[in-house]
């Protein structure tokens, strides 16, 4: 039987899609940056949906500072909705943690996420919290384009020029 290692994350979007269902006001699903949807048939604007997580010994180790990892979580979110040309709106921050995890390291973390987030014009709208093993951040935003407008991985062409503003892969 095969695991998710032996397709890889692109596969794993592809055998998903075959189980997700479709329905009008979603204009791009599964498998570009983020998703885009429209609210009515005649909105002036899309939304752009798009989650992300950093998880403690995956994306950081245990003793990464929580200011980056708040930064982290939240700057891989916006890029998705970067990517899209999308202005960010709201944002929803899961997190979890051990029932021991220190009172000002979370803190430190919600202040760093919170920060990063209005540094770009969106607001921590909500989110949750619950107990785990090991620390985790799940992001949620939302962001908007006028419709139509979107960036989507299937606009680009080759010979296009690509810039980029950081180094890739840096969401610190």
């Amino acid at each position: 039987m095969p695991t998710a290692s032996d397709i890889g994350e692109l596969g794993l979007v592809e055998r998903f899609q075959e189980i997700l269902s479709d329905r009008g006001d979603l204009v791009v699903g599964p498998g570009d940056d983020a998703a885009v949807v429209r609210t009515h048939a005649n909105a002036a604007l899309d939304f752009i949906l798009t989650s992300d997580a950093v998880i403690e010994g995956v994306h950081f180790t245990p003793d990464t500072p929580a200011d980056a990892v708040g930064r982290k979580a939240v700057a891989r979110m916006l890029s998705d909705i970067a990517a899209m040309g999308a202005e960010p709106l709201w944002v929803l921050l899961n997190i979890t943690a051990p029932p021991t995890a220190p009172l000002d390291r979370l803190e430190g973390l919600f202040t760093a996420a919170a920060n990063t987030a209005h540094q770009y014009g969106a607001v921590i709208a909500g989110g949750d919290t619950a107990s785990a093993e090991a620390l985790h951040v799940h992001v949620f935003g939302v962001g908007h384009v006028p419709r139509g407008t979107a960036l989507l991985r299937s606009g680009a062409s080759p010979g296009d020029l690509i810039y980029v503003t950081d180094t890739l892969g840096n969401s610190l």
